[in-house]
């Protein structure tokens, strides 16, 4: 068993079952292993807001093709005894859009540093309050996206008022 960590967790597992394995085999598995880790931080790189960590505008496009896609299979696949999952009719993914009011000004009147620290701890409230399987991306300066996963719309609508409202209520 050897552990694949990112961002010093662990993501993944490799399994190998061999009669043996010498110290120089052992060396290639991790030097593998190592090597699988740098791999996922490039892509992972590649597909995040510097600033914020959400995802970007680029790896948008991308999800949501790849959302849709899945959405438009699975309205054609009849529900089975053997699909655990059963689809609700009324459930769907919902995209929403957020837009910073004012946020020209808070640049303006207190300097990029504190706007860059609004945008921060609006995407630290963002990835706490929606779920992990939400998509959640800075789509560019103070707009963001967001993609709840399958749920009622009363459902999503409720969640992002909430949403709204806590940011509203914070400093």
């Amino acid at each position: 068993w050897h552990p694949i960590c990112h961002a010093e967790e662990a993501v993944g597992i490799i399994y190998i079952e061999v009669m043996e394995l010498d110290s120089n085999k052992q060396i290639l598995v991790n030097a593998f292993c190592r090597i699988f880790e740098n791999y996922l931080k490039v892509l992972n790189n590649s597909e995040r807001d510097k600033l914020t960590g959400l995802l970007n505008r680029q790896t948008f496009e991308l999800k949501l093709n790849t959302l849709l896609k899945k959405q438009a299979r699975n309205q054609y696949k009849e529900n089975t005894a053997s699909n655990q999952r059963c689809k609700r009719l009324d459930a769907s993914s919902w995209l929403a859009i957020i837009d910073v009011d004012h946020f020209k000004k808070v640049n303006d009147e207190f300097g990029h540093i504190c706007g860059d620290e609004v945008l921060l701890k609006l995407a630290e409230k963002m990835q706490t309050f929606f779920r992990r399987s939400d998509l959640l991306f800075r789509f560019g300066g103070e707009e963001f996206v967001m993609v709840l996963g399958p749920t009622t719309f009363e459902l999503a609508e409720e969640k992002i008022e909430n949403f709204r409202k806590e940011i509203e209520g914070s400093e």
